[in-house]
């Protein structure tokens, strides 16, 4: 329960280059996960097997420019904005988002997550918590099954709405980069 993952997309289009119009976007998102306690004796006295704290942050910018409608930045869901529905807001035109996450591993096979998200939705590059930041947390509990992993979750938004989970497989979309 450690690693890191760095995911950095950039678009330009050029109006004089076949393109209705000209806007740049950029999208980011850095994860990591740190382990913190490891229970290695192999002893079955402890009632966790690993406990580990991960740290995201998501930024997208569209260079100073108001946000392209057919192009925007979605954010919510289990593997997004916990506390959302899976796409249901689009930030514009820079996106900030932080989260803070607890893993906990019981045994191989079953884990807990603990999750605060934070959203800025001001248009400037500073990050200021006021009205403009959207708070939201949840749990997910993840089970590894021999054909796929699974996971289910509630989350809430700071408005109080609560938002239920599941998920089949792993979260892997080869063509991520040309979508969204």
């Amino acid at each position: 329960m450690k690693g890191n993952r760095l995911f950095l997309r950039i678009a330009h289009s050029n109006k004089n280059y076949l393109s209705e119009l000209s806007y740049n976007k950029f999208h980011s998102k850095m994860e990591t996960l740190i382990p913190v306690i490891i229970n290695q004796n192999g002893t079955r006295n402890s009632i966790i097997e690993a406990l580990s704290i991960g740290l995201s942050f998501e930024y997208g910018s569209y260079f100073g420019k108001d946000m392209i409608y057919f192009d925007p930045f979605y954010v919510g869901g289990i593997d997004s904005f916990i506390g959302l529905r899976e796409d249901q807001m689009m930030i514009d035109p820079i996106v900030k988002i932080a989260s803070l996450t607890t893993r906990t591993k019981l045994n191989n096979k079953l884990f807990i997550d603990l999750t605060l998200n934070a959203a800025n939705l001001s248009d400037i590059d500073r990050w200021r918590i006021n009205h403009e930041t959207v708070f939201g947390g949840g749990v997910v509990l993840g089970f590894r099954t021999l054909l796929a992993p699974f996971r289910m979750g509630l989350g809430i938004s700071d408005d109080i709405n609560l938002t239920g989970y599941i998920s089949i497989g792993n979260n892997f979309d080869p063509f991520f980069f040309s979508r969204k």
